[in-house]
């Protein structure tokens, strides 16, 4: 008797169970079913506790000199490789290595020059917005050259020495920079003449300063 009675306790208690299982089931099936008319909430774009995450700024990549590779430059300074003033236009061969050549005036005719400019050290500015370099430039340069000192001191027996075009040998170290497009330099150095075909007078050495500020492309 109390056995059969255990039995039956038992099976009472299975079949509870397995009714609380089935109406619970039936609540969260209908908890997600959307009558007919009603509109769907739209789904926040941050829901409460969830933690928004921070996209990092895309970082600009750094500037280099070869990165365009011509410039046009306006060139000034003391005895420069264009005069007084003058316009060059650089070709990048690779990073540290441009060639330029320029023409000019140096109030008594015309000059002109090519060179070659070599940069031992390239240094990116943080945030990648300048490039800056140390400079070494070679230039052949021919201007005409008026020997100033001999004529102010000729007595009326000597002769004047003409104006004549001197070949000149320059070198010059500076600094660089690039800030986007827009080029500034500038450089001093020693010029040696390579030939008097006049008999002046001429400096064994004469300094050299310039200044130049390009657009590159």
């Amino acid at each position: 008797m109390s056995r059969r009675l255990c039995e039956t306790l038992l099976c009472l208690l299975a079949l509870g169970l397995s009714w609380t299982r089935g109406a619970r089931a039936s609540e969260l099936e209908d908890a997600w079913v959307i009558p007919p008319g009603q509109p769907i909430a739209p789904v926040p774009q941050n829901p409460e506790g969830v933690a928004r995450v921070a996209t990092p700024a895309p970082t600009r990549p750094l500037e280099h000199f070869a990165d365009q590779r011509f410039a046009l430059e306006l060139r000034t300074g003391i005895a420069s490789s264009v005069g007084v003033f003058g316009l060059a236009l650089d070709y990048e061969l690779e990073e540290h290595v441009a060639l330029n050549a320029g023409v000019g005036s140096n109030l008594l005719g015309w000059v002109g020059e090519v060179g070659v400019r070599l940069r031992p050290f390239v240094l990116s500015a943080p945030g990648g917005h300048a490039v800056h370099a140390m400079t070494f430039e070679l230039t052949a340069t021919r201007a005409r050259y008026w020997d100033v000192v001999g004529t102010f001191m000729c007595d009326e027996d000597c002769r004047v020495p003409p104006l004549s075009y001197v070949n000149w040998a320059q070198s010059e170290v500076g600094w660089e920079a690039r800030f986007g497009r827009v080029q500034v330099r500038t450089t001093i150095g020693l010029a040696l003449p390579l030939n008097d075909p006049q008999g002046q007078r001429l400096p064994d050495l004469l300094l050299v300063e310039s200044f130049a500020v390009g657009y590159a492309f």
